[in-house]
């Protein structure tokens, strides 16, 4: 999920067909739940999410596997990613567009099977080409660019400006291997971590 700024209110009822609103008018830019319902297989390996934000952003699921890809989620169903070819993308719109002065809030339910060392696993990564990119990870890695270094069992999101680096927030244990959590992000407009 990906909200701008403001209040988002959700309402209590879920009815997803390609459009719907789900209460969002307050900045909500994309919710994909990957459940049954809200997904379409247009072959056994490719198919579309539906956005239930009502701004009609389609996840496009490429390198996915019909029978494998749809897993027990926390809420509903999941997808299972298999950390190499399998993704979720959003063709380019302007409610995703990044910029330095504006608020955002990014949230996610995500399940690793393993944080194996040195492996970053990007929940989420939004390219606005090479002037600003966000990118969310689980990860155990040593990296000169981390406030402490290393993380261990940890996420980490880092803003790519005119490609440089700038690391936002990074929490050390925040995960753990086959346990559900539900991680939130938020940016509050400033650079600073």
């Amino acid at each position: 999920n990906l909200a701008q700024t403001g209040a988002v209110r959700m309402s209590s009822s879920k009815i997803l067909t390609n459009g719907t609103r789900l209460g969002s008018a307050n900045g909500l830019v994309g919710h994909w739940s990957f459940d049954g319902g809200d997904t379409n297989w247009t072959s056994q390996t490719t198919g579309v999410a539906y956005d239930g934000s009502g701004n009609n952003n389609i996840g496009t699921l490429t390198s996915m596997d019909r029978a494998s890809t749809p897993a027990i989620g926390k809420l509903g169903q999941a997808f299972n990613f298999d950390g190499s070819t399998d993704s979720v993308s959003v063709a380019d719109s302007a409610t995703f567009d990044l910029t330095t002065s504006a608020q955002y809030s990014w949230s996610a339910w995500v399940k690793t099977d393993n944080l194996t060392s040195d492996v970053w696993h990007t929940i989420w990564a939004q390219s606005t080409g090479s002037v600003n990119d966000l990118v969310l990870y689980a990860h155990t890695v040593t990296d000169a660019e981390l406030p402490g270094g290393s993380v261990t069992n940890g996420i980490s999101a880092w803003w790519f400006q005119n490609s440089s680096n700038k690391i936002l927030t990074e929490a050390e244990g925040a995960i753990s291997a086959n346990t559900w959590f539900h991680l939130v992000v938020t940016y509050d407009g400033s650079l600073a971590a």
